[in-house]
């Protein structure tokens, strides 16, 4: 999604209709997800199948998904009404409000407070996967001479092949799953963070999770099908070695994390 673009337009181009707050209010209100949570927010970290998720949880106001999250990307203040249900995306101010079904972003959640009785979600994708997804999209952009102004500024990044991009990419984008959940790149803060969330997925075992997931929404959710970029470009021995070691932190994190899933899925004696 175009996040610097919607930057811009939630600085400076956000319109607020009184009658519009007040609907979305009202509607808000009468919502009651599971057994007693009154919204759904998604912490959608890039390149996970997040985009997927969303088109998914869109869907439950009875339209294609796809459509309303295009809706939702062209509407003024980034909220809409549909099936009687509001949806909301990458707005802060609004987010934080609550009057919602289903909202997500990319705002990592030491920079936005979620309102009490919300199921929270993410999704965690294999550290070393991720970035390749991330080079790959970059790859196809810079290949097909696309004109999304976000991923023209992160071509930048690519430099002459995969080992530049480690050392081009900032921090905070190299691992985005741990700096998504604690500032300070620390695994014990973000695994803490995570593990709360009312549910974690992972891309690898999507079906499951959205399986485990609907039972506890109680919502008939079909599991979304991830976006694949065309290229593949090739990689050698020592530029993998090299991304091992540029996202220790993280791929620790992800192992924890998959490790407490294991633990949980154990039978109990």
């Amino acid at each position: 999604m175009h996040h610097l673009i919607h930057r811009f337009r939630l600085k400076y181009g956000l319109r607020f209709s009184p009658r519009e707050d007040h609907r979305c209010r009202q509607l808000a209100r009468l919502y009651l997800v599971g057994d007693h949570f009154q919204r759904i927010y998604h912490y959608h970290i890039r390149k996970t199948g997040g985009t997927s998720i969303n088109h998914m949880l869109l869907g439950t106001a009875g339209r294609p998904g796809y459509e309303l999250y295009n809706t939702l990307s062209g509407s003024p203040n980034l909220r809409i009404v549909a099936g009687d249900k509001v949806f909301v995306g990458w707005n802060r101010r609004l987010i934080e409000q609550g009057y919602y079904h289903y909202a997500f972003s990319h705002i990592p959640a030491h920079q936005i407070k979620i309102p009490a009785r919300t199921f929270t979600i993410t999704c965690i994708r294999n550290p070393f996967q991720r970035l390749m997804s991330h080079y790959n999209m970059l790859m196809d952009y810079k290949t097909r001479d696309r004109r999304r102004t976000d991923l023209q500024v992160e071509t930048n990044w690519l430099g002459n092949g995969f080992a530049d991009f480690i050392g081009k990419i900032p921090p905070q984008h190299l691992m985005r799953q741990l700096y998504m959940f604690s500032a300070r790149y620390d695994v014990s803060e973000a695994f803490d963070r995570i593990v709360n969330c009312s549910q974690v997925l992972f891309t690898d075992s999507l079906v499951k999770d959205t399986y485990e997931m609907s039972q506890k929404l109680k919502l008939d959710l079909e599991p979304p099908h991830t976006r694949r970029s065309s290229m593949r470009p090739q990689i050698s021995p020592a530029e993998r070695d090299l991304a091992h070691i540029a996202l220790a932190p993280e791929l620790q994190l992800y192992t924890r994390l998959k490790k407490h899933r294991q633990a949980l899925e154990k039978p109990q004696p």
